[in-house]
């Protein structure tokens, strides 16, 4: 069985933009692999679009482990090129410095390899009609396979595996010896390849865009930086707006370096309202979740396997209501004024003993009985957010033991921001 995995391309536009990246041809993977594959930088829209009209260099850039904007390659006006070392030697490199129309860098990769899957993006530096200098970006390219599942990296995995043993059978062929000595001589000389084939094997499942979200339907908070990226599955969003405390004092609140999507509190004549945004995964084909100590927000009716279901209960602003929602949420009761929020959580582990999730994107949990689990290669940070509910006859309460750590009656709810260590 061939298996086939066509690359898409996924380009947010935040604005217009005089310069693009594009991928020519499509890629796909199976037995064979896609050769001579381009990426390229190259200007696109009209002369009003842009204020360049002399380019001194082009720069595509890339997000490679810990760092954004890593160099891939450049050129400049004097077509002096730098490349950067991960960069593969095999990999062409052509472009030009100079008017606005003849701009342009290109990478070409002869054979596609698993490092082309990353996040791109061009940076064009130039001087505008009055020697001004100017500097332009491109929109965010990044490049994933569509609809990969786990049964898709096995079939992968077998057809590697399929190619070491035809590997070792040729070599065996090609020897032409009776002894078997001598087979086994010719075996062991080749081993650092047949090494190397079974490291990239390994390698597929710590490639950051194979990695996958745990299984089921849930909920986490939105940071800053978005919902997380993976090609197993897509996360949809949205968000609550509470309508908070308005007739006297208003106390919401954040810790000092939130790292939580913007907006979240918000002030219109005298209402007051704090946001929550969530990132809602409707049903990952991921392992279980890891044993440990943390919530997540329930969706779908019922938590993952190995969590227990709990609930807030917060007594929104009586005057006006005002709360609202947009888009995916996780398990609630949503009203005007107040509100259910249905969580998910778990004891059965050490928060200090390590577990592993995703890495490509920073993320939030909730914290659990005091203290934050320990991810694999990733830093947390404990932080907070205080939504000051209604002062008179308050109602916040909760339904048993099985909720983020915090408090009620003025709701705070303590959490865990992690990032790349």
């Amino acid at each position: 069985m061939l298996l086939t995995l066509v690359l898409v391309t996924l380009i947010t536009f935040c604005c217009e933009a005089a310069f693009l990246l594009t991928m020519t041809p499509n890629i796909k993977f199976g037995n064979e692999f896609q050769k001579n594959v381009s990426l390229e930088c190259r200007y696109w829209g009209n002369d009003a679009v842009s204020s360049i009209r002399h380019v001194s260099r082009i720069t595509i850039l890339k997000e490679v482990t810990s760092q954004e904007g890593a160099l891939v390659a450049n050129v400049n006006n004097e077509t002096k090129w730098v490349v950067a070392p991960f960069l593969s030697p095999s990999v062409f490199v052509s472009g030009n410095a100079s008017t606005l129309l003849d701009t342009f860098l290109r990478l070409t990769w002869p054979v596609v390899t698993f490092d082309l899957f990353e996040k791109y993006i061009c940076k064009v530096n130039g001087f505008d009609s009055a020697n001004n200098v100017v500097t332009e970006r491109s929109p965010e390219f990044v490049a994933a396979e569509s609809n990969l599942t786990v049964s898709d990296i096995l079939a992968l995995m077998v057809i590697e595996r399929q190619e070491e043993r035809s590997y070792c059978d040729r070599k065996i062929a090609e020897a032409n010896v009776s002894s078997l000595s001598r087979v086994v001589e010719e075996v062991e000389s080749n081993k650092r390849e047949v090494t190397q084939l079974t490291q990239n094997i390994s390698g597929l499942y710590h490639h950051p865009m194979l990695q996958f979200w745990p299984e089921g339907s849930y909920a986490i908070l939105m940071p800053e930086s978005g919902c997380p990226l993976e090609v197993a599955a897509n996360w949809t969003k949205g968000y609550r707006r509470f309508h908070t405390e308005s007739e006297g004092t208003n106390h919401n609140n954040v810790s000092e370096h939130s790292h939580l999507m913007k907006p979240v509190m918000q002030k219109i004549g005298t209402d007051h309202f704090f946001f929550q945004h969530f990132c809602v995964m409707i049903d990952s084909p991921g392992h279980p979740w890891p044993n440990g100590s943390y919530c997540i927000s329930r969706r779908g009716g019922s938590c993952p396997p190995g969590f227990s279901s709990g609930s807030i209960e917060i007594d929104g602003e009586d005057t006006n209501g005002g709360s609202r929602t947009d888009g995916s949420l996780p398990d609630g009761v949503y009203k005007t004024s107040d509100t259910t929020m249905f969580y998910c959580c778990r004891s059965d582990g050490s928060p200090d003993d390590l577990v592993e999730l995703p890495t490509l994107r920073p993320f939030y949990l909730y914290r659990y009985n005091g203290t934050c689990q320990d991810v694999v290669g990733m830093s947390v940070t404990d932080e907070e957010m205080i939504m000051d509910s209604e002062d008179f006859s308050n109602t916040d309460k909760y339904s048993n033991a099985f909720h983020p750590d915090g408090q009620v009656n003025n709701i705070i709810i303590y959490l865990c921001y992690y990032s790349k260590v």
